[in-house]
């Protein structure tokens, strides 16, 4: 075998595995209820003026795409999948999805989804230590689900209404999260070539 010819084998073999980011491995597929998601990107968060690593974020969905509208309103089964880096406190983590969400939920909003948004937002009341893994699962029909350290938090949150907001919160151009959602755009660009 010529030396060009393994070079480019192991490349392939590296984005076939998954994708690394800051140490931390994002498998190229992952399966949800008998579904299979693939990656579409990670990236970062970083919180302060310090740009302090808080977690990775990746991404994954039924039908991969790097249009970020499109993953946004997609009504398919897709995750978001955050490893902490760092310590974070419920009680902090809270007042950050608070203010996402408040920015990002529609001024003519029901009381129904913004009671689904606090049912949301209150299954984060713990802290969460570094190393921590948490999925954020979204089902058609089910809803979103959370899962901390392979613990389901509470019952489901129906809606494609609010899994919406949710992926807006990282990946509209008003995101929380700059740093994640460039990360997310840039390596989806490289793992969908």
């Amino acid at each position: 075998m010529r030396k060009g010819t393994l070079v480019a084998s192991i490349v392939l073999a590296s984005f076939a595995y998954g994708y690394t980011v800051e140490g931390v491995d994002h498998p190229s597929s992952v399966t949800m209820e008998g579904t299979t998601l693939r990656l579409i990107g990670v990236g970062i968060r970083q919180a302060t003026i310090f740009k302090v690593n808080v977690y990775t974020l990746g991404a994954y969905t039924l039908n991969p795409t790097c249009n970020t509208a499109s993953l946004i309103t997609s009504d398919e089964p897709k995750m978001l999948r955050l490893h902490f880096l760092r310590h974070v406190e419920g009680k902090k983590m809270r007042e950050n999805m608070e203010k996402s969400f408040a920015k990002h939920t529609p001024k003519d909003a029901s009381e129904d989804l913004k009671k689904r948004i606090r049912e949301f937002i209150d299954q984060f009341g713990i802290d969460a230590p570094k190393g921590a893994d948490v999925e954020v699962r979204y089902v058609p029909q089910k809803g979103t689900t959370v899962i901390i350290n392979g613990k389901q938090m509470g019952a489901p949150i129906p809606g494609h209404d609010f899994i919406k907001i949710l992926w807006s919160i990282y990946l509209s151009e008003g995101t929380c999260c700059p740093s994640a959602r460039e990360g997310i755009i840039r390596s989806c660009a490289e793992i969908n070539k």
